[in-house]
């Protein structure tokens, strides 16, 4: 999987979907691949939709990427696959890398706790 990580981004998340059997040689690929980096706060969800063909090595003739960034891992996920689905990217291997990506990242980026008011009259 070619890297869409930038330097000093930390990968959290990847994932790969496509045609089965797309990467043996002979056959013609079509993938999704969704990346999720962060860096301090800041988190980063890279979506690349990419075809072509596999000649004993992948010769890719298309490649599109969207790129999200936030403080929110959920709302930079929802905002990239908005992104995605205005590309016109595949939505069934867009939803298959995403949430398994997002999944992913769910370990390293745990979803805020909600605020806990302090007791009363104490």
């Amino acid at each position: 999987m070619s890297k869409m990580i930038l330097a000093g981004w930390d990968s959290i998340g990847t994932a790969r979907n496509g045609i089965p059997y797309g990467h043996v040689p002979g056959h013609h690929f079509h993938d999704v691949v969704v990346e999720i980096s962060r860096k301090g706060d800041c988190i980063r969800v890279a979506i690349r939709e990419q075809s072509g063909s596999a000649q004993g090595y992948d010769e890719v003739h298309s490649s599109e990427t969207v790129v999200a960034r936030g403080d929110a891992l959920r709302d930079v996920v929802a905002w990239a696959k908005s992104l995605a689905i205005e590309a016109d990217f595949p939505r069934d291997y867009l939803a298959a890398s995403l949430s398994q990506a997002q999944d992913e990242a769910e370990e390293a980026v745990p979803a805020p706790s909600p605020a806990v008011a302090p007791p009363q009259g104490v």
